[in-house]
């Protein structure tokens, strides 16, 4: 199956490679509008290139992932950031970068969104209790793994942010 190598980059259809695909032998494109304007906030840009990706059967990937947040970030959608974060886990076994958690959830508690960064943590929580099975990318388990151990995204450290934030996280909003 074909996924997300490097999104937002140069398109090319026909016989040539798509932008956002592995079958293009080692190269590397540089930027393109398509790039820069998602890298703002273009969250419409960033829908309609996945929607492509989506039409013709790709699988998201990180990359895919990570720019789909971070021009909604960029854009101060919190709510959205974390809708897309849930979705890609939930029906793409996909999670962007682990520094990405951290951002969503210092935007959501400095816009004062203290219930969007609680549900956030909800999510969190469902992450420390996956397990793999023989359907997981070995490089997926990986990081699944690294989010599971990460000191920041444990109890403490998740209070302590909210703390910093002027908002309280107590023992109940944790199942």
């Amino acid at each position: 199956m074909l996924s997300s190598k490097r999104v937002f980059g140069e398109e090319r259809f026909g016989e040539q490679c798509t932008f956002w695909t592995q079958s293009c032998p080692q190269q590397e494109y540089p930027p393109t509008k398509e790039a820069s304007t998602t890298a703002v906030g273009d969250v419409v840009t960033a829908q309609e290139i996945y929607l492509k990706m989506h039409n013709f059967g790709l699988e998201p990937d990180e990359t895919t992932v990570h720019a789909i947040v971070d021009g909604l970030l960029n854009a101060g959608d919190s709510h959205g950031s974390i809708t897309v974060v849930q979705d890609f886990f939930n029906q793409h076994s996909v999670l962007p970068p682990l520094w990405m958690h951290y951002k969503i959830l210092e935007l959501c508690l400095g816009q004062g969104l203290a219930y969007e960064a609680k549900r956030y943590v909800y999510f969190i929580q469902q992450l420390w209790k996956w397990e793999p099975n023989q359907y997981h990318d070995p490089k997926f388990v990986e990081t699944m793994r690294a989010v599971q151990k990460s000191p920041g995204l444990q109890k403490e450290a998740l209070q302590k942010l909210f703390a910093y934030f002027g908002e309280e996280l107590k023992d109940s909003d944790f199942f």
